[in-house]
């Protein structure tokens, strides 16, 4: 029988009422988006655009003010692929959070803490040396079939982390979890460049605020249900991690209303040389100097957000915290990171866009200063936790407005190994924070050390990239 590793003397997450409140939440984006998928009056479901920027007959952006909102007729030709994100995000956290369930279980807490660290960190290798492979097939193939295909592979991959835990067998989920991981990393691509031939370039940035709301969505819920299984005997946990197959096979569904007919007009090649696609990758996004400063930065925000989230649990032990805190330290990251995000899509839509990278790049700085200063000293562990929280809603004001630039600007047939370079960098800053803060903590150097050096760097960022003056243009 596996321990539960959240087990104390507090109140279980999972069994909170607040909790549920949130789910009912998450429920909710559920429903609306599959509303949107099957109603064509909202879906457009049958129409399919060829090229970005074009809109489904009797839509005017300029004329239509209910276009202004989230839920718009515009956004609804993108809700299957909105859809088939979030129960992707949804699976994907459960089996990564199960799978540290189990490392905690099967061996010392000690030595729990940086092979968690290092095991997460071993997730990223796939998103390196597939990305790049991921680009070119979405700039060669039409990316609704791709997306079939990809979704197919996936519920093979479910299959195999959901017996793992049903098991109870680390190596198991461990092989199922690094299959996701594979079919995410070449899936990352298609989605991205999707993205801007779903919806027009105005609305690309609130597009991108929907991924991210609905990403923070399924790590709360994916949180939860992983909880919420490890707490019932083991005959009933098997039971509850069979509904992420449910979850995979509509998923899977919600790509198959996808327009057909999405192919970027490029007759490139595809090199099947993952290493040396990578680097022909990086090499043609680098002569981009336009897009590979906002890719630079974008990885770094990245960097910042794993750093919060891998030690976050961490820092609650240190200021006297349980897992329970840790958990709801967490759920309020992801919702001030959604919040942020809506706030983005709207600076994005209605102003130059640049300077507010530069106040979140350099609110990040400040943040991981306040939890330089909150972890080493005297300070409230409320001050700790609002500075978390802070972290994450500043990743979420410079997220949107990055990877909009990139998808709006990266060149026709080339959309999609943009995107691909910009997951790579992204992969590449989130393995080597890491390694490196699994490195330092085995040394026995503490976390206040490595905030304040994050903090430094992101101030170096600001100043050598130049962001404040990044030609992400103003809406004419």
């Amino acid at each position: 029988m596996i321990r539960s590793p959240t087990a104390d003397t507090s109140t279980p997450v999972a069994s909170s009422p607040v909790v549920r409140i949130q789910m009912s939440f998450v429920v909710e984006d559920v429903i609306g988006m599959f509303i949107l998928l099957w109603f064509p009056r909202f879906g457009h479901r049958s129409q399919g655009f060829t090229s970005p920027g074009e809109l489904p007959a009797g839509i005017n952006l300029r004329e239509n003010p209910w276009t202004e909102n989230h839920v718009t007729k515009e956004l609804g030709s993108f809700a299957p692929l909105a859809a088939a994100h979030f129960l992707t995000t949804f699976n994907s956290n459960f089996m990564k959070n199960a799978l540290v369930f189990l490392v905690i279980a099967s061996m010392p807490l000690a030595q729990a803490e940086y092979m968690s660290s290092f095991v997460s960190a071993a997730f990223m290798f796939p998103m390196i040396f597939l990305s790049g492979l991921g680009g070119q097939l979405a700039d060669r193939y039409d990316k609704s079939r791709l997306s079939i295909l990809l979704k197919g592979l996936e519920m093979a991959a479910v299959g195999c982390a959901a017996v793992g835990v049903a098991l109870g067998s680390y190596w198991v989920t461990l092989c199922g979890v690094l299959l996701l991981q594979v079919v995410g990393s070449l899936f990352g691509p298609v989605r991205s460049s999707l993205i801007p031939s779903l919806v027009s370039k105005e609305s690309v940035p609130q597009a991108n605020a929907w991924i991210e709301g609905l990403s923070f969505a399924a790590l709360v819920g994916g949180l939860w249900f992983v909880g919420f299984a490890f707490g019932l005997p083991q005959g009933q946990r098997t039971a509850a991690t069979a509904c992420v197959l449910v979850v995979a096979a509509l998923s899977f569904t919600a790509v198959r209303f996808i327009p057909d007919g999405i192919a970027a007009p490029s007759g490139s090649r595809v090199d099947w040389n993952v290493f040396k696609g990578t680097w022909r990758t990086l090499r043609d996004a680098a002569a981009e100097s336009t897009l590979f400063r906002p890719i630079i930065l974008l990885g770094w925000s990245w960097f910042m957000a794993s750093l919060a989230l891998s030690t976050t649990p961490a820092l609650v032990a240190r200021a006297g915290g349980s897992s329970a805190e840790a958990s709801w330290v967490m759920i309020a990251y992801g919702v001030s990171g959604a919040v942020a995000a809506q706030i983005a899509a709207r600076i994005c839509r209605w102003a130059s866009s640049g300077s507010a990278v530069a106040v979140a790049i350099a609110g990040q700085s400040a943040s991981a200063l306040a939890i330089w200063l909150a972890s080493g000293g005297d300070v409230k562990a409320e001050v700790l936790y609002v500075a978390l929280c802070a972290l994450g809603a500043f990743h979420s004001l410079a997220l949107i407005p990055l990877a909009s630039f990139i998808q709006v600007h990266a060149r026709e047939g080339r959309k999609a190994r943009s995107a691909a370079a910009s997951n790579i960098v992204n992969a590449g800053f989130m393995v080597i924070g890491g390694f490196g803060v699994a490195g330092i903590q085995m040394v026995g150097a503490g976390l206040p050390a490595i905030y304040a050096a994050a903090a430094a760097i992101s101030v170096a960022a600001v100043v050598a990239m130049g962001c404040a003056y990044m030609p992400i243009q103003r809406r004419s």
